[in-house]
């Protein structure tokens, strides 16, 4: 297990996560907005100070630890990338309105295969899903997946129940991770299944993170010269998920 997490958005997401986390690691907050909610409750810290803390042997911080340790950085995706190159974080927690993984996706693309340009694309929308998994599509490129309908909110303590929600009184004959999993296993998808690590909150493991971007480096490198070729990216628990969709066309 690695020594830190990082918390990708620094609102009112980020906040509530951080009032529920009851055991002691090194937690990086990235926002790239300086007057965000938690720019100012914590100390801010440079990435290169961060990395050099990642370095450290973990024992140096087993004084500190006695409770948890929250640096504020001023970022983007990028540096959540820059960060794990030095090492995998034990959890990346999304906080912020955006589909995070994808993103790191296509910085990590961008950096290991320069002459690739990607482009944001829709994925199909047709699925054979279940009677109570809504599906939803609007005008941006993602597809969401719940088991709540879109006017129906989830209490802030979900435990994320596998086979009934009894907040909705709804039955859940497959997770939504399996679903996609089932539905896109020959569509070229990567999938992020997320843990529950807080009452109502999820992380992504840092070595899943970094299986999933192997067999991503592998499959690009294979397939290189078959572009165009698309990928399907999704970030999934039990009960919701998201999708999205990237094209990879050669620019040589």
């Amino acid at each position: 297990m690695s020594d830190y997490n990082i918390i990708f958005g620094g609102g009112k997401f980020g906040s509530h996560f951080i009032k529920t986390m009851d055991y002691p690691i090194l937690s990086f907050i990235i926002d790239n907005d300086s007057n965000c909610l938690l720019a100012n409750k914590f100390p801010k810290m440079k990435i290169e100070e961060a990395q050099k803390r990642i370095l450290q042997n973990r024992i140096i911080f087993k004084s500190e630890l006695k409770q948890n340790m929250f640096f504020f950085i001023e970022g983007t995706i990028e540096t959540v990338y820059e960060l794990m190159k030095i090492r995998n974080p034990n959890y990346i927690v999304p906080t912020a309105p955006i589909h995070v993984i994808f993103e790191l996706i296509k910085v990590f693309i961008h950096k290991n295969f320069p002459n690739i340009n990607l482009t944001a694309v829709k994925p199909r929308s047709i699925f054979k899903k279940p009677d109570e998994l809504f599906v939803f599509s609007f005008d941006n490129p993602e597809i969401y997946f719940s088991y709540a309908d879109w006017e129906e909110k989830c209490p802030e303590n979900c435990p994320s129940p596998l086979d009934y929600c009894p907040f909705h009184k709804r039955k859940k004959p497959i997770t939504v991770s399996d679903f996609l999993e089932h539905e896109l296993s020959e569509n070229n998808y990567f999938g992020f299944e997320s843990t529950q690590i807080g009452p109502g909150y999820g992380g992504i493991e840092g070595k899943l993170i970094k299986n999933r971007l192997d067999k991503l480096f592998t499959f690009i490198d294979g397939n290189s010269n078959n572009c165009p070729i698309e990928i399907l990216v999704g970030t999934t628990c039990n009960c919701h998920g998201v999708l999205s969709g990237l094209q990879l066309l050669d620019s040589e």
